[in-house]
């Protein structure tokens, strides 16, 4: 009886510990979706989660999954973005064609991103150990730059006496470059600035969004080419996961699921609420965003 009685429990433990992962890695994927185009560290997003949940897996194995949902947001930005890759890939042959300037540009980013980023790989693997806290304390000063910057456009705006509003080409004129009048020179800069993402606790989506920011892009189109400059990053982020993983799960399929469709609807509400909001309270939301996930992390790890 009391052998029958040990199994039970085994057995009950057992099933509340399969629940317990399993809502983990559902909870994992919807947060990926979410985050993985805000300006948050996915280090974080993981210390984060396994603090709240604390599974009983290893954390290695954790790290493999949370690579792997990058999938789910890869996927997600490729169904949202799949007319405007079709029409570069359809017409990149074009010499001059808007479709080929723009394939240029972002083959430059990413070669300039490997260029920036190699240097760093090599040094984190000489030190052995780079401590996360480096990139955090970057995010911070990167959220205080979105967060002052955006208050003193907001004020200074007042000041001169500009209806934001009624005088909105006054107020980008500087500001109101696309993709179609990118240059090399921007290409290089953004692609040198993302391959700092590689400092762990660094965000790539919150230095690429900074960058473009900073170059005169438009607050639409410097997500767009930031969420489409993540389309290879989290394609080999996700791949090195499932090369990594131990065993995949019908839960861990259902998780990338997850991650999809939540990223998929994620880009689409980043990008109707940057086109609804004034410039100064797009920058300075991005800013709160840096700083409270920065805090999180800090109160975490």
């Amino acid at each position: 009886m009391s052998q029958r009685t040990g199994l039970s429990c085994t057995a009950k433990r057992l099933r509340y510990l399969i629940i317990d992962i399993s809502i983990y890695k559902i909870v994992l994927g919807a947060i990926q979706g979410i985050t993985e185009w805000l300006p948050i560290s996915s280090q974080a997003l993981v210390l984060v989660t396994n603090g709240i949940f604390d599974p009983d897996t290893s954390f290695g194995n954790l790290v493999y999954f949370a690579l792997t949902l990058h999938l789910g947001t890869c996927l997600s930005s490729l169904i949202y973005y799949r007319s405007r890759i079709f029409k570069i890939f359809k017409n990149a042959f074009v010499s001059k064609s808007k479709s080929y300037h723009e394939l240029v540009f972002y083959i430059i980013t990413t070669i300039s991103s490997f260029i920036s980023a190699l240097p760093i790989f090599i040094f984190i693997i000489f030190v052995d150990e780079i401590s996360e806290m480096v990139g955090v304390i970057g995010m911070i000063v990167l959220g205080l730059i979105y967060l002052t910057g955006g208050i003193f456009q907001y004020f200074g705006a007042k000041r001169l006496n500009i209806n934001i509003t009624e005088n909105r080409k006054l107020y980008y004129e500087y500001r109101d470059k696309d993709i179609s009048n990118a240059t090399n020179k921007d290409g290089i800069i953004i692609g040198l600035i993302q391959g700092f993402s590689i400092i762990p606790g660094m965000s790539r989506s919150g230095l690429t969004i900074t960058s473009l920011l900073l170059r005169g892009f438009n607050k639409t189109e410097s997500l767009n080419i930031s969420f489409l400059l993540g389309i290879p990053v989290t394609l080999v982020a996700g791949v090195t996961g499932l090369i990594y993983l131990t065993e995949i799960l019908f839960i861990d399929i259902l998780a990338i699921i997850i991650s999809f469709l939540i990223g998929y609807l994620s880009i689409k509400f980043f990008i109707t609420m940057a086109n609804k909001i004034e410039f100064y309270s797009f920058v300075i939301f991005l800013g709160l965003m840096v700083l409270v996930s920065s805090g999180i992390y800090l109160l975490i790890a």
